[in-house]
This record gives C-alpha cells, structure tokens and sequence, in this order.
C-alpha cells in the first residue's frame, strides 16, 4: 500500500473460503497508475543485469594465477562461443631453465615464469583468425612444447634432393599421438623436481600436427601445398599456431596446435589472407592418403573457429537414431565433462594427501606448513577459468552432425542402389516429413518408402502429397536402375 505503483482497487473474495487452498484470494484491478509496474520492473531487472555484468568482467580480469601480470582485454563474448582475448603475460627471473633431453619438456616445472608477448597480429590476422583464449598456465606450456618440438627437429632449408635433407632431428615420439597430462600428472611430469601444483592436474589434452616432420618419406617435399594455387614454390613456413585450435573431446577441452605456412604471392600482391595453418580442412584435403588416415585416427572434426572429437559427433548420431535430442545429448556430454572433473579433483586430493604424510615422516620436502596449508585448499571449479572447460552449443553440435551425415551421404546412395529385390512395396509416411521446414513452413507431406521381401529399402523420396502420379517418374527410375544392373524384378 505504501509503494505508490501498487496503489488500486483490493478487495477480499469470500466465495473461495470453503476451499482449504481458497481461504483468501486477492482481485486485484489496476488503476492508471499501477500499469508503471510492468515499467518499474523492467527497469530494476535491467539495472540488476548491468551490476551482474560488471561483475563477471571484473571476476574475469582477476588474474587466476598470483606469479604472473595477467592483462586481460575481453570483447563481447557469450557462452558458446570462443572468447576473443588478447594476452599479455609478464614475469621475470625464470626459476628453472630447460634442458636438451627428450624428457625435460614433462620434467620442467610448469610454473617457470617466462615472457609471452602479445601476439594478435601477422599469422592468425593474415588468416582472418583471432587468437583464442587459453590460461596464461596453459600458454606456458604450449610454449615449452613448441621449444621442445624445435631444439629437436630443425628445418634444413637445403636444396631440394631426397626428403632427408630437409630435416635434421626428429620429433620426439611423446607428440605422435594425443597428450593428455591430466589423465596421470604425476607420471608426465616424472622428471619434475619440484611438488605438483594444481595448474599442472588442469592441464587440457593436446594435439601437435606436423605431418611433414612425422612421416619424411612419406612426404615428397616439407611442406605442404598452397591451397589457393595447388604448388609447393610459393610456401614458405611461418612458424606455429599463435593459439592453438579449441577442440571439444569426449571428457574435457582439446587444444590442437599446427604449424603455419604463408604463400609469398599473395604476400606480394597484399592479397588477405596470405597465411594458413596445416590443420585447415583445405590444407588437410591435399595432404597423401596414409597422413588423412593418421589424421583421421587422431579423430577431429575441424570448423573455422572450433573443432570436436569425431567419437563424440558418432555418438551424437547414435543417440539421434534412438530417439535424443540434441539438447538431451548436450547435457549428457555436460555429465562426463563434470564426471572428469570430479576425478581430477580426487586425484589431486590424493596427491596432496601423500605429500603430507611425507612431510610428517620425514620433514625432508622442501614445502612449509604454509606451503601446505595453501596446496589443501578445495580444487578448481568446473567452471573456472583456471580449468577452462567450455561446452559446444547445440546450435554448433547439430552443423556439425549434419556436416557428419553429409559426407558420406554419396556412399549411402550408392548402397541403397545395391539392394534389390523381386516383392516391393511401398507406403507414405508423415512421421519424418513434417519435421522438414524451409523458412518456417513444411516443405514436404510425406515420404514414400519402398521395401522389398527382405526389409531392405531399395528406394525413397519426398512427396508434396499422397497421390501417386509424382511417383511415376521415380518407379520408371528404379525399374531403369534394375535393368541396368541386371537385377531381377520387380
């Protein structure tokens, strides 16, 4: 009564009184004035969002790490898509300097301070690609591994003879298959001399692609084909991946990192872009048959900003078939991602548990009870920036199915081509078509399926209706592929 927007007529109802759930109802008629309510409202849910708002970007700009200076400057970014930071991290004095074995990339201490400068520019703006966030820890590593990757293999620049000449060294054998550290931190990073930290169990799985490093007699030149002119003379290496590739796994977040190569004429005719990376779908496509095998094992399915394990799109057309949705799928796939974490998490409380009774018995650790105090704190949460796991949207799993169907849809039609029979038959069905639209309306009235004495369908199509005179070109049609095939019948 007091507020005056919600001033008006109120009066008691006692017809509802006999009603236990009825023994006071309002009728509430609204004056001129009450109608600002709905304004009033609306205003304060506003003014509620905006403070929401500022709060999360200044949540986001804490630095997640206290060591480093972490500068963070985050565009308008929403849930599922990737965010587009530019990053900065500063620190001095590094504690730890890595050395020339096979082994110190897993055995160097990931906290090491190192200098990262930021990096938006040349590759990833020449190919019309930002840079996608990950961690500062996250980047610390990804650099370790590039450096690791180029003490140990080096590009000869040579003239151009047998592929043996264009490399000196080898990959080591660790980055042939996919690394995941977090599935057991302490056996990665073995050779550390220091305690495990925390950033170290959240580090995400990763993918390094070099095919022409991986297979040298395999690969004819060193690098690969321009995919603007199909020649090997106009590429030049350009170095790694600024920002490795987000890609969506079966249990947590994948990065895939990949070299970069520029076409010098493009680059001379400022042409934009001028650059690509070896894990583009187009770089891909031209590479020798055994690399797409290898490629395919690794199981990625690679879009413009994102990628997604295959084995998860496999299973997103499996359940499909039985009747999920895609948001029901999406939520199961939430499921094992928190699943995941909550492994992380009892491993990490193991970890810390033995290195207490270590400290009890023989106080030989170089920790503090400090020290200990502050590693026995709760683990990440799942969705902190300091784990960084982001989930596809369903809008991105159903391009991505659909791009999955799709190319091998010419396979498909050739199979259901195979399949004869003597007895056909045919019958509409209303089930799949309805759920057919183009701009908002259905497109098709059914579908016409025919099937013969074995159950196989040999033939279907999409009618605007149930009459059979649009059919009498497609049964001509399949009689002509019978015919053709020598198949007998129908």
């Amino acid at each position: 009564h007091d507020n005056p927007l919600n001033r008006g007529a109120i009066s008691l109802n006692p017809r509802k009184q006999k009603h236990s759930h009825h023994l006071l109802s309002l009728s509430y008629r609204p004056t001129t004035m009450a109608k600002g309510l709905k304004k009033a409202a609306k205003k304060h849910s506003q003014r509620l969002e905006n403070i929401f708002n500022r709060q999360v970007q200044r949540a986001r700009q804490r630095p997640a790490i206290p060591q480093p200076t972490i500068q963070l400057a985050t565009e308008a970014t929403n849930n599922n898509t990737t965010e587009d930071v530019n990053i900065n991290v500063s620190a001095a004095n590094s504690s730890n300097e890595n050395n020339a074995s096979g082994n110190d990339i897993a055995g160097s201490n990931i906290n090491n301070n190192i200098t990262i400068a930021n990096e938006n520019e040349d590759c990833d703006a020449a190919d019309g690609q930002k840079n996608e966030y990950w961690p500062p820890h996250v980047i610390n590593w990804f650099q370790k591994v590039k450096d690791h990757i180029d003490r140990s293999v080096k590009y000869t620049y040579s003239s151009r003879g047998t592929a043996k000449s264009y490399f000196k060294g080898s990959v080591p054998r660790e980055y042939y298959s996919i690394i995941s550290p977090s599935n057991d931190p302490v056996k990665y990073f073995a050779n550390s001399k220091t305690h495990l930290t925390m950033e170290q169990f959240c580090l995400p799985d990763l993918v390094v692609w070099w095919p022409e490093a991986f297979y040298p007699t395999i690969c004819e030149e060193a690098i690969p084909e321009c995919k603007w002119h199909g020649c090997r003379d106009c590429v030049q290496f350009d170095g790694w991946m600024r920002s490795p590739r987000h890609a969506y796994g079966k249990r947590r977040v994948v990065a895939i990192l990949g070299r970069v190569y520029k076409c010098t004429m493009r680059e001379t005719n400022h042409d934009h872009p001028h650059s690509f990376h070896n894990i583009d779908e187009a770089a891909i496509a031209k590479c020798d048959d055994y690399i797409k095998t290898q490629w395919e094992k690794l199981g990625f399915d690679i879009s413009h900003r994102a990628a997604i394990a295959t084995d998860v799109l496999e299973l997103l057309r499996s359940s499909l078939n039985q009747g999920l949705s895609v948001s029901g799928f999406r939520r199961c796939l939430l499921e094992d991602y928190k699943r995941w974490h909550f492994r992380l998490s009892k491993q990490w409380r193991a970890y810390i548990d033995s290195l207490v009774r270590r400290f009890k018995a023989s106080k030989e650790l170089f920790l503090t009870e400090e020290m200990l105090t502050e590693m026995m704190r709760d683990f990440v949460d799942f969705d902190s920036d300091l784990y960084h796991q982001k989930l596809p949207s369903n809008a991105y799993l159903i391009a991505r199915v659909v791009h999955l169907m799709e190319s091998d849809a010419e396979y498909k039609t050739r199979r259901m081509q195979m399949v004869d029979g003597e007895h056909l038959s045919g019958d509409h069905s209303f089930k799949v078509a309805k759920r057919v639209v183009a701009n908002g309306a259905k497109a098709f009235a059914a579908i016409y399926s025919m099937m013969n004495e074995f159950g196989q369908i040999p033939g279907w199509w999409f009618t605007s209706g149930t009459g059979m005179r649009e059919l009498e070109d497609c049964i001509k049609k399949l009689k002509q592929r019978y015919k053709l095939l020598g198949y007998n019948g129908p």
